[in-house]
């Protein structure tokens, strides 16, 4: 409570405040040590204060002509705004009352005189600008994982630079108080190479800076939750894993990116983004390591929110005193006896019990508790537990739960040390390339990485490997305790030439190559099959309802009837057919393409099946490679009409065939020649009448061929079975 007041007393300017209350400065009067400030009533002054800044007390008044009336901006308000402090909640009204008085975004300091540039912060700024330059190369980005759907996200618009320092190109990150960039991470492996140590700079002093994502995309819309993590790295990788859900929420999300260790300056500065937004979720994102629970408890020790106005009167202080031990110092507010024991009861409840609860049997490990300061106002609370992520974690929880933050504060710790290196697991296929520098030294770049071989191998192939240049693909690999070890050199591509080194990587590479061979080969089949109908097939009409790919390497086509045919009528005029076969199978069909075969098999009792042979195949493959992917894809959804007409018995035995074969010459002259075989004998043998039969081949033959006698198109195409 004592550092907020502080922090209070030292950053508002009293006279600001008052003239935000309606209050007039008094130019004439106000000088660079003092600045007057007067309540006006009609136009005549009524009240006047003298505002005054000490370097150690920060800014102080006193009223001309009552000496008594004199203090900080605490005392101003309950001066002279009628606000208490009497009781608990007293104290939280004034802290959120003045927290969001500094928040506000229109709020503007006035100083008892007119400001000198600060001419060191324009230094900062203006060499911040001179070296950044466009998001153009995002190579390191993707080597660690990332794609465009974070770093050319709308929350990143703006926040992500290139910059050249030392004639190196880098990713460059800006840094931002609440008043301007002032410096930059670098983040470059082009100094020393794939797998060797990466090259982090910083520009400038940080002064306490933080990398936020952009604040201008949202307006007035409601922000849901603000992500906070150490490093820039780890916000682009928390919204590339969280990308989907996130879009399909709609959510509008800020990301804050610490950079190390927040100084006091970006505490405030991350209060004052809480204010201004007030998010419905925090969301800690620090890395699960010992490092990463530090920056977390000393987080969730300095903010507040303003859903949780107690959360402003417990302050948290954590740190580590050796590799063994860390200290949580609490600071809060008392105002009598009952209050001071209820608090000693929640730190009991909600931190050391549950500490205690992780000491194993048989263990040294201890925590200790103890009070060191005990004033009628205050009391500090130091707790000293063993530095171990167990009870780190039962740390942090006791801390948002002593502050009253469990519904807004979310400890979000990745499953692996951070949320890059979650993104790196799941893409383990590192694309690097040899490179000159201009120092006549080849180092190796990591390019980009992938999750599965065969994408690995395609981009490894398109770059440039002229000039001698190598491509190689690693695998890497991590121990059991999350740690890096030697990548493994599985592939490497030097003039287009692959050289294998790992089998398994060349197995899964051949895989991969077959069953897309083998997939392609069956969609150009499917595609002439469909190409032809729009152009010569009009009757029959069928809808494509869906495809499969089977296990023997076959692409199975479901279609549906959607017109009555002269098959459907012979079945319902002849009630022996209609015994004999299923009727309800003469609304669908089913047709299979077969690979490296000349029938394509149709599966149902009644059905029509569509033939393609190779030389078919070879007839129409250029009219499939004429068209562009539209194209292809209208084809896809148009109705499939039926060169064959064939009828089995429940035994799936030909009983008729009726089938034909077309020629569109250029002139748009077509010539038909119809094929028909029935087997009587096994259509007596099944008590069907055979004249029936061939009636209904006839008219189902003849109808389609009168389709035929209209005039096409001179580019149609030759078909022949």
């Amino acid at each position: 409570m004592e550092n907020n007041l502080g922090r209070f007393r030292q950053e508002i300017n009293i006279a600001s405040y008052a003239v935000s209350k309606g209050w007039q400065i008094n130019q004439s009067k106000s000088d660079k040590n003092c600045t007057v400030v007067q309540r006006l009533e009609d136009g005549r002054s009524v009240e006047t204060i003298l505002v005054r800044k000490d370097n150690q007390k920060g800014y102080r008044y006193i009223t001309d002509g009552d000496p008594s009336d004199r203090g900080t901006i605490v005392d101003f308000l309950v001066k002279k705004e009628n606000f208490s402090i009497v009781e608990k909640e007293d104290w939280a009204k004034i802290f959120a009352h003045l927290n969001n008085y500094m928040g506000n975004a229109t709020h503007v300091q006035l100083p008892p005189s007119p400001p000198k540039p600060d001419k060191d912060l324009q230094k900062q700024v203006d060499s911040f600008h001179l070296n950044m330059n466009p998001l153009t190369d995002t190579r390191y980005l993707e080597s660690r994982g990332l794609t465009e759907n974070s770093f050319h996200s709308p929350e990143f618009q703006g926040q992500i630079f290139n910059s050249r320092v030392y004639g190196w190109k880098n990713i460059s990150f800006p840094l931002r108080t609440d008043e301007a960039f002032v410096c930059a991470i670098n983040r470059s492996d082009e100094q020393n190479g794939y797998r060797k140590e990466q090259w982090n700079r910083l520009t400038n002093e940080r002064d306490g800076a933080m990398h936020i994502s952009n604040l201008d995309i949202f307006g007035s819309k409601k922000i849901d939750k603000l992500i906070i993590a150490e490093s820039p790295i780890d916000t682009l990788s928390y919204l590339e894993l969280h990308h989907k859900p996130i879009r399909e929420k709609q959510e509008g999300n800020i990301y804050i990116a610490t950079a190390g260790t927040p100084a006091n300056a970006a505490y405030a500065t991350l209060q004052k983004v809480i204010n201004q937004t007030q998010p419905e979720k925090i969301i800690l994102a620090f890395d699960n390591d010992n490092g990463g629970y530090r920056h977390s408890l000393n987080i969730i020790g300095q903010i507040s929110h303003p859903n949780a106005p107690t959360s402003e009167l417990i302050k948290g202080d954590f740190s580590c005193i050796h590799k063994k031990e860390v200290v949580l110092r609490l600071q809060m507010p008392i105002i009598n006896a009952e209050d001071k024991l209820t608090q000693q009861k929640q730190v009991e409840d909600k931190l050391i019990k549950p500490l205690e609860s992780k000491i194993y049997q048989g263990s040294e490990d201890t925590i200790k508790y103890s009070i060191l300061s005990d004033s009628a106002h205050h009391q500090q609370i130091e707790i000293r537990f063993p530095y171990h992520k167990n009870y780190l974690i039962e740390a942090e929880k006791g801390l948002v739960a002593m502050k009253g933050l469990e519904g807004t504060i979310s400890l979000e710790h990745p499953k692996q040390k951070d949320y890059n290196l979650e993104i790196c697991r799941n893409k383990p296929f590192v694309v690097s390339q040899e490179t000159l520098t201009k120092e006549s030294k080849i180092i190796e770049l990591a390019m980009n990485r992938f999750a599965r071989p065969i994408e690995a191998l395609a981009y490894a192939q398109s770059l440039d490997t002229k000039n001698s240049k190598v491509a190689n693909i690693y695998l890497e690999k991590y121990t059991a305790y999350q740690e890096y070890e030697a990548p493994e050199l599985v592939a490497t591509i030097k003039n287009k030439d692959i050289e294998f080194r790992n089998e398994t990587f060349k197995k899964d590479i051949a895989t991969s190559q077959k069953q897309f061979q083998e997939q392609q080969a069956l969609e150009k089949q499917k595609l002439i099959a469909i190409s032809i109908t729009d152009t010569i097939f009009k009757q029959n009409e069928l809808v494509l309802l869906s495809t499969h790919h089977r296990e023997d390497n076959s692409l199975e086509c479901r279609f549906q009837t959607v017109s009555k045919t002269p098959l459907q009528a012979m079945v319902s005029n002849d009630t022996a057919f209609m015994d004999k076969i299923n009727a309800a199978s003469t609304d669908k069909c089913s047709v299979v393409f077969k690979q490296d075969s000349i029938t394509l098999l149709s599966v149902p009792v009644l059905h029509e099946s569509l033939l393609l042979g190779e030389k078919f195949v070879e007839r129409n493959e250029q009219n499939i490679e004429k068209m562009d992917n539209t194209s292809k894809v209208e084809l896809l959804k148009k109705d499939l009409n039926l060169k064959e007409i064939t009828i089995t018995d429940t035994q799936g035995e030909i009983l008729a065939i009726a089938d034909y074969s077309v020629k569109v010459k250029k002139d748009g002259e077509i010539s038909v020649h119809k094929i028909e075989k029935i087997d009587l004998e096994k259509i007596n043998q099944d008590g069907l009448d055979s004249l029936v039969i061939r009636e209904e081949l006839d008219k189902s033959t003849d109808e389609r061929d009168n389709g035929y006698n209209q005039k096409q198109e001179p580019e149609t195409i030759e078909i022949s079975l």
